[in-house]
This record gives structure tokens, sequence and C-alpha cells, in this order.
């Protein structure tokens, strides 16, 4: 999985601390409906995030020679890596801050997870075995400015209802988007191949590259619902790039086609000879697509302290359920755990006034585990 800048954020998220409101995600989703402070109120909100997750291989070795299990699914699998880091100013129901994000999606079929491990591990393949490959891409690095504000209606004794919007103004750091497609019949000799590429990276060099400065300007649009009864349930509702873009300039792009086949006939007996590989490297202007992701959290108190909460969090068409538990001791810490049902990992909370620390891992040995995330907050009230 190619990642971006991402190790600063695990290390200073056992450092900086943000709202409890986005301490359990997966998806570093942000709820402008939970930024609202009590009347007259000034806050200032620390917090950092950080999760990364694959569905085949341990995370440790994605990047290596994926040794240990290999666990992917029949369907679609995925690898994905979701961080953010903010730092605001809270006033009532407003909040500006600035962030730093990173949202990574990797979607690919089981076809083309057999075919890199095969190479990874260099295991040998059945001999005659036709595979479909399909691989997409879509991940970025961007920092910026955003506004919040939430809104609040009393519906007399038995519910209070919160809106929230949020508006982020972006600087693109780096991205990184494709998409690859085909088919591969493995012979004695290796792969039998015709398949297509389309690979736009900030990073990117090669051979002649004309000159020019990647740059990238967006902007993403959130909502945010908050839900609370008099007798302790609560749902929680967020939908974050709701709308958003990043519009890039002098990105380069690549597109390949690549054909094992090296000649063939045509119609009148004649040789055709095709090229094993075709294609074109160029700086473009693009414009990336935000993924819309989101999340629907229900809350509901147990007994003697304890409560449970469940729901789930999503991405295009991709579902990450959780379930938890809370508990709230008489000296005013709380704990929790939660189990995230798609990746397997479990995650263990504590939280003291305004400030808490989490963890979640798929396996207490991290060498070998599919998935692990940190996160912190705190707010300082005036």
């Amino acid at each position: 999985m190619t990642k971006f800048s991402t190790r600063w954020i695990l290390a200073a998220s056992a450092l900086v601390l943000c709202q409890p409101a986005a301490a359990d995600g997966l998806l570093a989703i942000v709820n402008p409906a939970a930024q609202e402070l009590p009347s007259g109120n000034w806050g200032m909100a620390f917090s950092g995030q950080y999760f990364e997750a694959n569905d085949y291989t341990s995370m440790r070795h994605f990047s290596d020679d994926w040794r240990g299990p290999y666990t992917p699914r029949e369907g679609k699998n995925l690898a994905l890596s979701f961080a953010r880091a903010d730092v605001s100013a809270q006033h009532e129901s407003w909040s500006v801050g600035y962030f730093y994000r990173q949202d990574i999606l990797l979607e690919s079929n089981r076809d083309m997870t057999d075919i890199v491990h095969a190479n990874k591990t260099a295991t040998p393949v059945p001999l005659g075995h036709t595979y479909t490959p399909s691989l997409a891409m879509n991940g970025f690095e961007a920092q910026g400015v955003r506004l919040d504000k939430a809104f609040t209606w009393h519906a007399g004794r038995a519910l209070d209802a919160i809106f929230g919007v949020g508006a982020s103004i972006m600087n693109g750091q780096r991205t990184r988007m494709g998409q690859a497609q085909g088919n591969a019949l493995s012979t004695a000799s290796g792969y039998s191949y015709d398949v297509s590429l389309d690979d736009a990276d900030s990073r990117k060099t090669y051979p002649f590259m004309p000159p020019g400065e990647v740059s990238g300007t967006g902007y993403a649009l959130d909502l945010g619902w908050r839900l609370q009864w008099q007798d302790g349930k609560r749902l929680d509702i967020a939908i974050n790039d709701l709308a958003g873009e990043i519009r890039w300039k002098n990105l380069p792009q690549t597109t390949m086609t690549a054909n094992s086949a090296t000649a063939t006939h045509d119609a009148q007996g004649y040789i055709a000879f095709n090229p094993t590989m075709s294609g074109q490297n160029s700086r473009v202007d693009r414009t990336q697509k935000l993924d819309t992701k989101g999340k629907a959290q229900f809350h509901a108190p147990l007994t003697a302290g304890m409560s449970v909460n469940f729901g789930t969090e999503w991405i295009k068409d991709n579902l990450f359920p959780r379930l938890g538990l809370k508990y709230a001791a008489a000296s005013g810490i709380n704990v929790s755990a939660d189990y995230d049902a798609r990746f397997g990992t479990l995650g263990l909370g504590a939280s003291w006034k305004s400030a808490y620390l989490a963890a979640r891992t798929q396996r207490m040995n991290w060498d070998q585990s599919r998935g692990y995330g940190v996160a912190a907050g705190w707010v300082l009230h005036f």
C-alpha cells in the first residue's frame, strides 16, 4: 500500500488530544453537530486520530514481503489508511480551526491479491488458471482551514436535536489515484496477459519529464446530526465529504496497456506485431473527487453506569459495523471497548473530563496485525 507521511501522525496522536465525539471511529470522520459548547463558553480543542487496515495480510509487512497469514476475501478486498489532526477554537455553536488529513482507499478483487501474494512470496500459481485482476485506488494528503456551525432545536422535554455543518478549504500536499484491470493466464514460463493501467501520482518521475510544480486546491462539505433523548439514548450521524474535490495542476500521469502477445495473424494471414507495452507519460490538470464517507452510531443506557452503542461507518459501498460498551465510574473516569466487524479490531479507550485516549488492534502482536490505530483528545474550556 502506498502510504504518505503518516508515521508522524501515529506518534503525534499520543501527544495531542481531541474531542470525544471522534474517538471511536475508523475513517477519521468528524461530526460538526458535536462541536457545540454551552452558552457563553469558549474552548480550544486538539486532536489526533490514525487507523490503517487491510483484509488479507499484516499491515506491518504490506509494503514488503507479505509474510505471515494470507486471508483474502472472495469478493472485494480492502486496504485503507485514514489519519487526521485538528486544532480549533470554539465559541458556543461556532468552531474554526486548522486540520491535516490523509485518506487512502485501495479496492481490489481476489484475483489481484492472489497475483500480488504469489509474486511477494515467490509462491507458484496453478498452471492454466485464468485471472481477471482489478484494482482501484483513491488517496490524498491535504491541510487547510475549517469552519463549523451547529444549530440546536429543543422538542419539549423529550428530545434535543443538534444539526451541524462544516466547510473546509484544502491545500493538497500529495495524491495517488488510479485504476488497473485486465486478464492473465498462468503458464509454465509466467503469465500470458492483457492489462491496462491509469496511474496519477504527484511524486512520480519519468524520463524527459517536462518541468512543472504539482499543486492542488480543494474544498469539502460535511453534515452532522445529534439526537439526544431525556432517557439517555443518543443517535449520532455524520457525513463527511458530501461534496468535495481537489483540483490538481501539473500532475504526473501514466496511461498504459500491456500485452504479452507480440505477434498475431490478421484475416489475410499476414503477421501483425503488437508492442508488448504502449502508453503515455504526461503532466495533466485533473480533478480528484473525494469519496463520501459517513457514520451512524446509536447509544443506549443499560444499568449501573453501563451503556451500549452500535452502528456502522461507510465509504462508497463499503460498510464497517461496530458494537461497543461503555462504563462510567463514580470517579468520573469512563472506560470503553468496541469491536469492528470488518477487520476484527478490538478498541479500548478511557476518558476523564474533556480528555481521552483510545487504541485498537486486530492482534496484540503488531507484526501480524491486519489493522491498528490510535486516537487521543482534549478540549480546554475557558
